[in-house]
């Protein structure tokens, strides 16, 4: 299985903006990474997750909302680390440490920590069948967040994809230690766990296509 599909970074990305993102001191690069998430787990009580954050709209939002807790943000996307530090930074957020490194390198790193919310708004369909295998969510990936989710958690999940949300039912079918929500559920748990609208959720609407929110709890 390869770790990630696809460019970092867009062609008319700016050099000194990835520079500068580098720099960040919430930006958790391979080098530093071990030392760092000591660090943060010895700071913080609450820790969540979003794997794939796109802009950051959401994380951002949860982070001021919950502003005690401790939010890793996962994409090896560039472009989206870049516009998440520029949000970090006016926001002035002490709470979100964000991080290149794709995750099934980054949960090597994280493994001992329990999550107590995870975000997966999203995740790329890969819709053709020969590149279904790219799809991020399959039974070795469910494994892996039932290792991270403290009991009680929160696993949100959205989609777009019909065939993909049937892979992801049966996905979390098989792996057991989850729960899945049948009245929270769509639009109701949108509102619940006051989730942001991502560009992936308003181009779905402008498409007139229908949103899938999934609540898994351990």
């Amino acid at each position: 299985m390869r770790l990630f599909y696809g460019r970092r970074s867009s062609r008319k990305v700016n050099l000194d903006e990835i520079k500068d993102l580098k720099n960040f001191e919430f930006f958790l690069n391979s080098e530093n990474l071990e030392t760092r998430i000591r660090e943060i787990k010895n700071s913080y009580d609450t820790f969540n997750l979003e794997i794939g954050f796109g802009s950051g709209d959401n994380i951002l939002h949860q982070a001021v909302v919950r502003s005690r807790d401790c939010f890793l943000a996962c994409d090896p996307f560039l472009n989206g680390g870049i516009k998440l530090k520029k949000k970090i930074q006016k926001l002035n957020l002490k709470n979100i440490f964000l991080t290149d490194v794709d995750f099934l390198s980054f949960y090597e790193y994280i493994k001992e920590i329990k999550f107590q919310t995870i975000y997966i708004l999203f995740p790329d369909p890969w819709p053709k069948k020969k590149h279904k295998k790219r799809r991020l969510i399959n039974s070795k990936f469910t494994n892996l967040l039932s290792n991270i989710s403290k009991p009680g958690s929160s696993l949100i999940i959205s989609t777009d994809h019909e065939d993909y949300l049937n892979q992801i039912l049966y996905c979390f079918f098989l792996q057991k230690e989850f729960n899945f929500s049948i009245k929270l559920r769509d639009e109701s748990l949108k509102d619940q766990f006051s989730i942001k609208p991502t560009k992936y959720y308003l181009k779905a609407q402008d498409k007139k296509k229908k949103t899938y929110y999934l609540l898994f709890q351990k």
